[in-house]
Order: structure tokens, then C-alpha cells, then sequence
């Protein structure tokens, strides 16, 4: 346990046997009470997710002991990372400008498939398939559009290029065909080109007073694409989210000297970070049909800070230009 003030730490112990704890001779002021262990996440008093402002300052007079805070800490979740080295042999230039748009579970939850986008066009140039038992790594398709899961189990994709060209995947083979399920034709159909087929035009923000802030986005199509001609998209405070199969709960994240994925009950009203990750740029992907893993993309290696206590006294490690990378958490 620390008290801190300020980003200082002025005073610390470690509780008893049965998680009791006290600090003595303490000067009249405000201070940041906050409790870590090894295998739990670390936070504040008054705060179960970080960027919460401040949290509940505890204001200590004299002759005046405050009793009965009490603290439950969350145990850290195992983190796996997937295994990249066919990414890497394939991109060795490019390794550490990839990035993770998009990213779906097949309908078992036994493979992963993702757009890979690089800076050069800022678009998902390619489509990968990972198998989460083998962690086998293998490259679909080059300059694909949408991607779909189709009832069968397979992965099915379809080019922008040219419309009539579908590839498939499974776990033994990956080719084209002529023409896709009825199922994947239909939701494939309902794709609509986005970014890849356009040009940015400008980027707005947008506040309410005491309603939160989001942003809106327009853009024009580039040269050649037929139907409208501007596209807008936007959000409003959550960029990414994602609903648990039982919509009880969201799942998003929140970033900022933290960065964290937080889990939100939508019946109770009470968050709760599931981790606390070092890195930055974090965005979650999908999570499988029975919510017991959920995928994000993050730039740094997928674990979590080696001690929440080194978060806790604001020391923050930047990664300079580090690759991003596909985790995966079992959400508590």
C-alpha cells in the first residue's frame, strides 16, 4: 500500500496476513491512497479504471483517523501474443509500420483472420489467417476488399478489383473461386467501399457541452468509383467497442498514459479495467460467439507493464517506432 502526493510516494507498508494495513504519523494533507500486488492489477482508491480524474483524495487532520478502506484488486488476465514471424519475414522492411484495422474470429473461435494495412497506402493491403492452436500464420489474399466468415467455418473474401474473383480459406487450402454461398454473396453485398477507395477530405471535431465529444470524418472517392461521391463517418467518445454474446456488458478501450481495455456492465453500471497495457494505439477486434476471448492490436508486445506499481508512480516507458502486434485476453 502508498500513499502519495502529487506524483510523489511519501509513505508505504505492506498489509498483514488477513490484508490489514495502517499508516501512522502522518502529516495533515491530501493524499492517493493505492494497493498492488504481483499478479493483480494496481489502482488508486476511488478509481477501478484508469484516466478516472483523480480518484478520491483522502484527507487526513489531526486526531481524526480514518478507518474501514477497503480495496479489491482484479487478478491480471493471461495475455497471449500472436506468433508474428511469418508477418515479419513477409514485411521485414515494414515490420513496425503494419498495422490491425480489422480483425474476425471464425464462428468456433479456432481461427483469426485480419486486414494488414502498412504506410504506404493507409488501406488494408492484405488479408492473414492465424490458427490459435498451431499458431500457424498464412497469407490469403493480396489487395482484397471485404472479408467474411461464411457458415461453413470457411473465410471467404472478395476483390475490389474485380467483383467476380472470390478467394477461400480453410485450414488446408486457400484458392479462388467463381462464386461464393448464398450466405457470403449476401454479405458480402452489403459491404460498401470505404476508406480504401477514397481520399480524405477533412476531419472535424465535435463537442456538446455536457454530452462528450466524438469526431466526424469526409471523404470523396477517388477518380473512377462510381455512386456518391462524399462519405462521412464519425463516432461519438467510444471509437471502438464491442458487446459480450450475452449484451450485458461493453468492452472498450481507454487510452492515454494508461492504456487499457475496460469492461463496462451495462445492468450495474460499474467498470472495471480487464488490464492495464504499456503500449499505445490500442484497438480491439473482435471477440469469439461465447465471449471467452477477445482480440485487439496494440504497439508495443503483447504484455502487461512489468509492475502496476511503476504505473501508480507515473513513470511511463515510451516505444519508439515499435512494430504493432494482434493479442489475445481471456476476459475475466
Amino acid at each position: 500500500m502508498t500513499l502519495q502526493v502529487a506524483s510523489d510516494v511519501v509513505a508505504s507498508v505492506q498489509t498483514a496476513a488477513d490484508g490489514s494495513f495502517s499508516f501512522d504519523n502522518l502529516d495533515a494533507k491530501y493524499y492517493m491512497l493505492a494497493a498492488w500486488k504481483t499478479g493483480f492489477v494496481g489502482r488508486f482508491y476511488g478509481v477501478n479504471r484508469p484516466n478516472n480524474a483523480g480518484g478520491e483524495n483522502l484527507q487526513i487532520v489531526p486526531d481524526s483517523p480514518l478507518d474501514g478502506i477497503d480495496f479489491f484488486l482484479q487478478p491480471e488476465p493471461a495475455i497471449a501474443q500472436m506468433a508474428s514471424a511469418a508477418l515479419a519475414q513477409a514485411h521485414p522492411d515494414l515490420r513496425r509500420n503494419l498495422g490491425f484495422e480489422d480483425g474476425r474470429f471464425s464462428p468456433d473461435g479456432s481461427e483469426f483472420a485480419f486486414g494488414v494495412t502498412n504506410i504506404r497506402s493507409g488501406a488494408t493491403d492484405e488479408i492473414w489467417l492465424y490458427t490459435l492452436r498451431d499458431e500457424r500464420l498464412r497469407r490469403v489474399a493480396d489487395r482484397p476488399g471485404p472479408f467474411v466468415w461464411g457458415a461453413d467455418g470457411k473465410l471467404y473474401a472478395w476483390f475490389v478489383s474485380d467483383r467476380k474473383r472470390y478467394v477461400v480459406a480453410a485450414p488446408d487450402f486457400i484458392s479462388e473461386i467463381d462464386q461464393p454461398p448464398s450466405d457470403v454473396a449476401a454479405a458480402l453485398g452489403r459491404w460498401r467501399p470505404g476508406r480504401a477507395d477514397a481520399r480524405q477530405a477533412g476531419e472535424y471535431v465535435v463537442s456538446a457541452e455536457n454530452q462528450g465529444h466524438g469526431f466526424l470524418r469526409m471523404l470523396v472517392r477517388s477518380p473512377g468509383i462510381p455512386q456518391p461521391h462524399v462519405i462521412a463517418e464519425g463516432s461519438w467518445e467510444l471509437e471502438t467497442f464491442l458487446l459480450n454474446p450475452a449484451r450485458r456488458q461493453v468492452l472498450y478501450p481507454e487510452t492515454g498514459w494508461f492504456g487499457s481495455i475496460v469492461s463496462y456492465n451495462l445492468r450495474t453500471g460499474q467498470s472495471a479495467a480487464l488490464d492495464f497495457q504499456s503500449g499505445q494505439n490500442l484497438r480491439l477486434l473482435d471477440l469469439t460467439g461465447d465471449g471467452k476471448l477477445l482480440a485487439y492490436s496494440v504497439t508495443s508486445p503483447c504484455s502487461q507493464n512489468a509492475s502496476s506499481y511503476q504505473w501508480l508512480l507515473h513513470i511511463e516507458r515510451r516505444l519508439e517506432h515499435a512494430a504493432a502486434n494482434v493479442c489475445f485476453i481471456r476476459p475475466k
